[in-house]
Order: C-alpha cells, then sequence, then structure tokens
C-alpha cells in the first residue's frame, strides 16, 4: 500500500543539520504515527512521503524557516542569578528544560554564567539551521475508524 490521503503511517525518522552538528537529544532516532494528510506532521515532509511504501526510506531537506523557525537575538537575556535555585549546577552551554508561566515546558540554553546575571537564550537549540530528515517508512494501511476520528479531533476533549 502507498500513502496517500487518509492511511495511517508509522515513520521512524532522525534530524541532522544540513551543516553543522545538532544538540544530541534531536539527534536520537524517533517515531511518529500519523494519519497522512490531516495535518500532523511538518508540511514540508508530508509533502514528501506521498506515494512511498512501508521499508522505503528518502531523506527530506526542510529550511530554517519550516523546522525550528529563525533564529532570534531578541530571546537572548539577562536574567538575575537569585532566579536560580541551584547556580552552581548550571553549566555554560548546557540545554535545560523547566515550566513556564502558563505549566508549559520552556527549553533554555545557558550562554554565560556571570556574577550578578545569566545570559540565558530562549531559541530552540536548532533555530536557525537548515534540517535533513532521514526517514524510514514503517508501516502504510488504512486507519481504524477511531484513528481517523480522532485525526480530526472528534473525540478529543475541548477546553
Amino acid at each position: 500500500m502507498i500513502i496517500g490521503q487518509d492511511k495511517f503511517v508509522t515513520i521512524q525518522y532522525m534530524f541532522t543539520a544540513a551543516e553543522g552538528e545538532l544538540p544530541d537529544f534531536l539527534s536520537k532516532p524517533r517515531q511518529s504515527d500519523f494519519i497522512f494528510g490531516r495535518d500532523q506532521i511538518l508540511p514540508a515532509l508530508q509533502s514528501k512521503l506521498l506515494g512511498y511504501r512501508a521499508g522505503e526510506e528518502l531523506e527530506v531537506f526542510v529550511p530554517a524557516s519550516e523546522a525550528f523557525g529563525p533564529y532570534d537575538p531578541d530571546l537572548v537575556n539577562e536574567v538575575s542569578v537569585s532566579r536560580f535555585k541551584d547556580l552552581a549546577s548550571l553549566k555554560e552551554g548546557a540545554i535545560y528544560e523547566d515550566m513556564g508561566p502558563n505549566g508549559q515546558p520552556i527549553m533554555f540554553t545557558v550562554r554565560k554564567i556571570g556574577t550578578d546575571s545569566v545570559t540565558i537564550d530562549f531559541n530552540h537549540p536548532a533555530a536557525g539551521k537548515d534540517i535533513v530528515l532521514k526517514v524510514k517508512v514503517l508501516e502504510v494501511r488504512e486507519p481504524s475508524f477511531m484513528e481517523l476520528m480522532a485525526s480530526m479531533n472528534l473525540f478529543r476533549g475541548g477546553g
């Protein structure tokens, strides 16, 4: 069966940088299940998957603007050292995740640790980088009724 509209698809993929390196956590293989054509994956990837079969592999170039966005220097901020519970545990260049004001996870990179402040970069670690996705199609099949309905948000709770 080939990938087409409303097919259930399972892929394994790995991010690589078109130039340079990506943080380790992005370079690990991942797996994703989705209903093709339901805007559940990157549009740049979806358009390239059309017509592929289980077992086939492809590489997809994704420009920074469609991947993790452009690098924004306005997202680099000085934060008072008093905001950190354990300043000694911070390392320059390390990537951390904390909870934001609304309970959502926020990822940041420590750029510089000073005596009064810490320079924090709130850009995604891969912001501004063109990405190459190495993809292997693991499964293509007809979706179950429940999978198809879930892809249309009919059975998901709302707020």
